[in-house]
């Protein structure tokens, strides 16, 4: 210390006085509004050089120094050291030391680092005084003593924001830690006023006022955005839920974040649609976008596809279809039915050429329109036309026929035998008519057959017997028999009505009479089929059997 000392000392009889001057002075002190400690020094030698040395709780802090004046005699200076938010304070807890040259002249110790607080970066640890709108205010105070106050509220402390003279926020207590450290958090608004605010710390025993520090909230920084879409219109774009039309020009600020979404697929004019591919700024279809620091156009990506048609005409029943893509892999499906595919892709398909109904029709294919393959420059439709074609069935029991096969629906035909006798066994055998759904009595050509359904056509042919065979007219006379067998009951009855049996069955016929069976099984019974037994050679039965189900 700075001064003028007198020094006595006494043997208790002789008494010595001395008087010296020790010039050098320090003086420290400390500001929590500016976060400096302050240090004067006073009367130091010319010609020599001094250091100051602080320490914090955490140890040597920093050396400033060293402090010259050449010459001689004495002289002044002052130094500061600002703290930081990563400081520690607290009661008695710096210290300051002068040296000269490397001699420790003075020590000044237990200096007040005390309420001191900063707003800060996100870290706590960097002093930041100016924040946008809608941006989270952070705030360090150090030298707030966890042991303030008592009960409940020993070590508590809480903060206000003031803009101007109102209230904005409160803060929860916030409790101080064991190295007299407190922090807290606040979002501002996105509207928050723009200029000058003030933090305020009270303890929470008393509501006392205990430090404060002030900050600068600015407007937000924007910049203009587009949104658009290759192709442009409505319907390609929403964003944030909201559906635009591209382009669109949006003034958004700075690092805040919307909602892109690409709808997809788009409907263009009829038989095309637009599917999406990418976001120029390589997002997901729908992702968060965070707005640059400059102008920029964000662009959603689409490729046109062409809506190709697979129909056919003609058939009740539906025909297969087997196609391809760019010659990828093959899919089967049934008509009708649509599919997509991408502009000036190129589809190969092939239609089901025959389609049977299991009942002697079927559907031919003639032609498929436009042939395949096709290359896809607009939507496009594909037709296969079907035709109806009926089959002509031919009984016979002797020669060879012709006119068996299938007819296009409507068509003319007939039935045809390339004799008219024949000799088997012995036994000659002549045609005597066509029956079914066909009539006449030329074996070289039956009446006209028009095929508007399935047909079936018998030739019938009857013994011509030896002379004397109990002819009568020419022609002989034949007892037809019909009999019942199984567990089962029913009847069967012909189509002249002289059978029925159960009660009638058998009846004479002369030779050649056609004659149509019908079997109807009862209640709880099943028509199993017809057996035919010829009992003699020369007793030839010509009969058509049905079954009544």
């Amino acid at each position: 210390m700075e001064g003028t000392y007198t020094v006595t000392a006494t043997d208790g009889i002789n008494t010595a006085t001395t008087t010296f001057t020790d010039p050098l002075g320090i003086t420290v002190s400390y500001n929590a509004t500016t976060y400096t400690i302050t240090v004067e020094i006073n009367d130091m030698d010319k010609g020599k050089n001094y250091y100051l040395k602080y320490y914090s709780p955490l140890g040597l802090r920093a050396t400033h120094g060293p402090f010259y004046m050449s010459g001689t005699g004495k002289w002044d200076t002052t130094d500061t050291l600002i703290l930081e938010p990563t400081d520690r304070g607290g009661k008695d807890a710096w210290k300051v030391e002068l040296y000269e040259e490397t001699t420790l002249k003075k020590t000044v110790d237990k200096i007040d680092v005390l309420e001191t607080v900063w707003t800060t970066d996100t870290t706590y640890g960097v002093a930041k005084t100016s924040f946008t709108q809608g941006e989270t205010v952070y705030v360090k105070g150090i030298g707030y003593d966890p042991e303030h106050g008592t009960g409940v509220e020993e070590g508590y402390w809480y903060m206000k924001f003031f803009y101007g003279a109102t209230l904005m926020h409160t803060s929860p207590w916030i409790k101080a830690t064991s190295t007299w450290d407190i922090t807290y958090s606040y979002t501002l608004p996105s509207d928050a006023p723009t200029g000058t605010w003030t933090i305020k710390v009270y303890c929470a025993e008393h509501n006392a006022l205990h430090g404060s520090t002030t900050f600068t909230v600015t407007t937000l920084p924007t910049v203009s955005i587009t949104i658009t879409s290759n192709p442009t219109g409505t319907n390609f774009v929403k964003v944030d839920d909201a559906t635009i039309t591209t382009p669109t020009t949006f003034n958004w600020v700075v690092n805040s974040t919307h909602t892109l979404e690409a709808l997809s697929p788009v409907e263009g004019a009829t038989g095309t649609q637009y599917v999406w591919v990418n976001w120029s700024d390589g997002g997901d279809q729908t992702h968060i976008y965070t707005v640059p620091t400059s102008s920029e156009t964000v662009t959603a990506n689409y490729k046109t596809q062409y809506k190709v048609s697979f129909n056919q005409d003609g058939s009740p029943l539906p025909p297969a279809i087997t196609y391809s893509i760019d010659g990828g892999t093959s899919t089967t499906s049934t008509v009708p039915f649509d599919i997509w595919v991408d502009a000036s892709s190129s589809v190969s398909y092939d239609y089901e050429s025959l389609i049977y109904n299991g009942t002697g029709t079927r559907y031919v294919l003639p032609e498929v329109t436009p042939t395949s393959p096709q290359i896809a420059t607009s939507s496009l439709t594909i037709t296969g036309t079907y035709k109806t074609q009926h089959y002509l069935t031919v009984s016979f029991p002797y020669g060879t026929i012709s006119g068996e096969g299938w007819y296009d629906e409507g068509t003319s035909t007939y039935a045809s035998l390339d004799t008219g006798e024949v000799v088997v066994g012995g036994t000659r055998y002549v045609f005597v008519g066509w029956s079914g759904d066909a009539t006449g009595t030329n074996y070289a050509q039956s009446n006209p057959v028009i095929m508007d359904g399935p047909k079936y056509v018998t030739a019938i042919w009857q013994v011509k017997p030896p002379v004397g065979l109990g002819i009568s007219g020419g022609l002989a006379n034949f007892s037809l028999s019909v009999e019942k067998t199984g567990d089962g009951s029913g009847t069967i009855t012909s189509n002249d009505g002289r059978i029925n049996c159960g009660l009638d069955c058998s009846e004479s016929y002369r030779a050649g009479t056609v004659v149509v069976l019908t079997a109807t099984p009862g209640a709880f019974s099943e028509f199993v089929g017809w057996v035919v037994l010829v009992v003699e050679i020369n007793q030839p039965v010509v009969c058509q059997c049905m079954d009544q189900r």
